[in-house]
């Protein structure tokens, strides 16, 4: 993706830990990697999107509540 001729690249992170067992390490570690990652690209803002099954990264709630939703 290009803008104003600087080549823009939109950071990305391994979503695989989503189909994990949710009391599996490797899901609590995806959660974490995902909050941590949220809260460096939302731009100093205190609130992230929420990829919950109800949220549908359509609500912004704090880091907490969003890991608390990724565990209901």
């Amino acid at each position: 993706m290009y803008m104003s001729g600087t080549l823009i690249i939109k950071p990305e992170m391994d979503k695989s830990w989503i189909q994990c067992n949710r009391l599996s390490t490797e899901y609590e570690e995806g959660v974490q990697k995902f909050i941590n990652f949220a809260i460096k690209n939302a731009g100093g803002s205190s609130v992230i999107r929420c990829p919950c099954i109800d949220c549908e990264n359509l609500s912004f709630e704090t880091p907490t509540t969003v890991k608390d939703h990724l565990y209901m």
